[in-house]
């Protein structure tokens, strides 16, 4: 990916983020060993039942704890950047739907500007 491109994420992939993340095991996801050169990294996750359970062993020689680390943070934290981009995408469809209408009884610019922001922050 380059550019712009690489940057945005239609709503279909971003379906199908989702989808990855819900069909995966529930809960926050750790990482476990690491410490010595070409030492088995274990990701795991805490299960309240029974403790932690283990999900994979990351095996190699290199940078084995950077990438088991990346894949623990993907799981935790792409369920919460789908649903902040959903929210974003919402408040864009309410400005696009609100500004025109207001367009005509704001002073000038700056008072447009004013009511874009509020509008991105989730305000009135």
């Amino acid at each position: 990916f380059r550019g712009v491109e690489a940057r945005m994420i239609t709503k279909e992939q971003r379906e199908k983020d989702r989808a990855i993340c819900e069909a995966a095991t529930k809960g926050v996801w750790l990482t476990f060993g690491g410490e010595t050169p070409g030492e088995r990294v274990r990701i795991k996750h805490l299960d309240k039942q029974s403790g932690y359970l283990t999900i994979a062993e990351v095996l190699g020689w290199d940078r084995i704890p950077e990438n088991a680390a990346a894949i623990v943070n993907a799981v935790n934290r792409l369920p919460a950047y789908i649903a902040d981009a959903e929210e974003m995408e919402r408040r864009i469809a309410k400005i696009e739907t609100l500004a025109p209408l207001r367009a005509g009884t704001l002073r000038d610019e700056g008072a447009t500007l004013d009511m874009v922001l509020r509008l991105l922050r989730g305000e009135p």
